[in-house]
């Protein structure tokens, strides 16, 4: 995922904002990424930590991409 994907969030639909920087051995799985949530639920810690990091932190794991994949073409000879 790179910034300004569209993503799924247990919260709701969001914009990742940020991948956050992976430290040596590091495993995918626990990468995070800041999202930007819009619309963001009814919740004022939600709301909080969004105003103030400008988004939310969610692991790749609880992240379902929105943006299509590249079109393939293949080519038969």
């Amino acid at each position: 995922m790179n910034p300004g994907d569209k993503v799924k969030t247990s919260l709701g639909p969001g914009i990742v904002i940020k991948q956050e920087v992976a430290t040596a051995g590091l495993v995918r799985s626990h990468q995070r990424y800041l999202v930007k949530v819009n619309p963001l639920i009814k919740s004022t810690y939600f709301q909080q930590l969004q105003a103030e990091y400008g988004g939310l932190y969610f692991q790749v794991s609880n992240i379902e991409s929105k943006e299509k994949p590249a079109k393939q073409i293949g080519l038969h000879f």
